[in-house]
């Protein structure tokens, strides 16, 4: 009897954590749009953009963010601005590289994440590179805004993406583009 009663406490804590932590879900790129109302300027080119350094989220592992959703929440903040006359996926006047050099985070019962992003914009007439700078932002979740820790995890991923797009897009308009 006594060497089951080891074998069902271990049964059963893994059953209560297993019940606690859940599969990993990747980011909702809804979370991940920023608000823009405070950019007002506008470009007269059009925009190409690229997005390299992402990962798809390993259900096994932390949420992680891919190349696709990137470019998508970007993209759809792009349009909405109105900050370059067009995105285009061909013959841009301008091109954004944007690589995603790594996602940081720090585990505890606050879940930091942070995302370290270099944002590149060339001129494609010219081939000359207008701005290229790195953006690291970050953003927190306690343990009192979700009690599952992949919850936490996955809102910081979301903000913390959100805001390195917003930041990312006020700086480039505070940019003098010819048109």
């Amino acid at each position: 009897m006594s060497s089951s009663m080891p074998r069902l406490s271990a049964i059963t804590f893994l059953a209560i954590l297993i019940s606690l932590t859940g599969c990993v879900t990747p980011p909702d790129t809804e979370n991940m749009a920023p608000k823009l109302n405070a950019i007002t300027k506008r470009f007269s080119g059009s925009i190409g953009v690229n997005v390299s350094g992402g990962h798809m989220t390993d259900i096994m592992k932390y949420p992680d963010i891919s190349n696709e959703d990137f470019t998508t929440v970007l993209v759809t903040s792009l349009n909405k601005t109105g900050l370059f006359k067009s995105v285009v996926e061909t013959n841009p006047d301008y091109k954004l590289q944007i690589k995603l050099v790594k996602i940081i985070r720090d585990i505890g019962f606050t879940c930091t994440t942070k995302v370290v992003a270099e944002w590149q914009l060339t001129c494609t007439r010219d081939a000359q590179v207008v701005s290229d700078e790195f953006i690291t932002t970050a953003y927190s979740r306690r343990y009192g805004n979700s009690f599952v820790a992949e919850s936490r995890f996955r809102q910081a991923l979301e903000y913390a993406v959100r805001d390195n797009i917003a930041e990312g897009m006020e700086r480039l308009a505070k940019l003098s583009l010819d048109p």
